[in-house]
């Protein structure tokens, strides 16, 4: 179609010569003629962007013509030039897709912004279904389970990954499926709530959570969905992850941890337990939400607090390196426990400040080297002993000396 070209339909071949000049004069390629065959003949040639019809025709009405180039070229738009309007052709003209209509005689500045206008029109439109095409191009190509969902719940775009993840096809999901026969009764009724909200007010709904999918063949999964509403409409779309294996994944690390003989604890940016694993319980002897949402170093020796929080800043300033800290913690008893402590930062976003801290029991363990400490002193002092008295002891008083200091410990 040449850009800007316009049809000129009129019996009156003086009005023909004058909208010609006129247009040609404003930069528009003009085509001209008086009857609606030789109408139709032009716009298969070449289809034009305006086609400029007078109502009545020697051969045909201009209704009839503009309703067969509407049916062939649908991108054309047409303006009605008539000095027999009435409300009810006005109507008609409008109803079979006329863009506007003009009353002879016209005022030429009147009509050649109607026809900008419907020029515009057109270009916008253009310009609208290539931006579509390009959002059809990604949605399809796109390498995540993606779908539009009708205000009726309806799904009336699937692409690829979506007919794999549910096990349908596109023919058998869009404009025949709603989204909702995809999801565990469990999950369905909240869903239900976040599509009404969401088409109020777009923030009245979350935009991301997880849910549990059912596909064809009844398995279930677990998806993360991203959705948002397409502006000025009430559809929205809807991209849908399977995290699946990360939860079963998830869950086996749970497991592994929950069972544990150590206690694992999550530490954010401000120093505030986020988790603590049951284990602290049969430890410390707290119940894990008797601690969470408390300062972590709420129940460390005070004399250990300088250490704790050092080792807290190098953790940060050395994301990857893993940092032991032995300190005293408070047992709820009100007896202190030795406790060592394997900590790294947060293992999903090294740039968001937060540890994960692997801590166990060494109380009995010091408490044995502190023993062995003692024993190896009080032997030294027994051989500085045995060293002096020998010139004025005999063996037997050594040997009872001796097994005093051993009795002792």
């Amino acid at each position: 179609m040449t850009e800007s070209s316009i049809l000129i339909v009129d019996d009156d071949a003086k009005l023909r010569k004058t909208l010609t000049d006129i247009l040609k004069a404003k930069g528009y390629v003009t085509t001209a003629v008086a009857t609606g065959e030789e109408a139709l003949e032009k716009a298969e040639q070449e289809p034009p962007t305006v086609a400029l019809i007078d109502l009545k025709l020697d051969d045909m009405s201009g209704l009839e013509l503009m309703k067969r180039i509407k049916e062939c070229y649908p991108e054309t738009e047409c303006i009605v030039l008539t000095g027999y309007a009435t409300k009810e052709s006005a109507i008609e003209a409008v109803n079979l897709g006329a863009y506007s209509y003009v009353q002879k005689p016209y005022d030429v500045d009147q009509l050649l912004i109607t026809i900008q206008r419907a020029l515009e029109k057109q270009w916008t439109e253009v310009a609208l279904r290539k931006s579509e095409d390009r959002y059809r191009t990604v949605f399809n190509t796109t390498g995540t389970a993606t779908v539009t969902i009708e205000e009726d719940t309806t799904i009336s775009l699937a692409n690829a990954e979506f007919e794999r993840l549910s096990g349908y096809s596109k023919n058998e999901i869009e404009g025949k499926k709603s989204w909702t026969e995809f999801v565990v009764e469990e999950d369905l009724e909240r869903m239900k709530e976040y599509h009404r909200a969401r088409r109020i007010d777009e923030t009245a709904a979350p935009g991301t959570y997880e849910f549990r999918f059912v596909d064809r063949h009844g398995t279930l999964k677990n998806i993360l969905v991203i959705l948002g509403m397409i502006p000025n409409t009430k559809k929205s779309v809807a991209s849908l992850l399977d995290i699946t294996a990360r939860k079963q994944t998830q869950e086996r690390f749970r497991s592994l941890i929950e069972n544990s003989s150590d206690i694992t604890q999550v530490v954010d940016a401000e120093g505030i337990l986020t988790y603590v694993s049951p284990s602290v319980h049969r430890i410390l002897g707290y119940k894990p939400e008797e601690l969470i949402g408390k300062p972590s170093v709420e129940i460390v020796h005070p004399d250990d607090l300088p250490l704790v929080a050092k080792r807290f800043e190098e953790i940060f300033q050395n994301p990857d390196k893993p940092l032991i800290t032995v300190c005293r913690c408070k047992h709820k008893d009100g007896t202190w426990r030795v406790l060592e402590g394997t900590s790294i930062n947060h293992l999903d976003d090294p740039s968001v400040k937060g540890l994960i801290s692997n801590t166990r029991d060494i109380t009995e363990r010091v408490r044995a080297e502190e023993a062995q400490k003692e024993y190896y002193r009080q032997l030294s002092i027994l051989n500085n002993a045995g060293t002096s008295l020998a010139g004025t002891l005999d063996l037997e008083q050594i040997y009872r000396i001796a097994q005093e200091h051993v009795d002792r410990l």
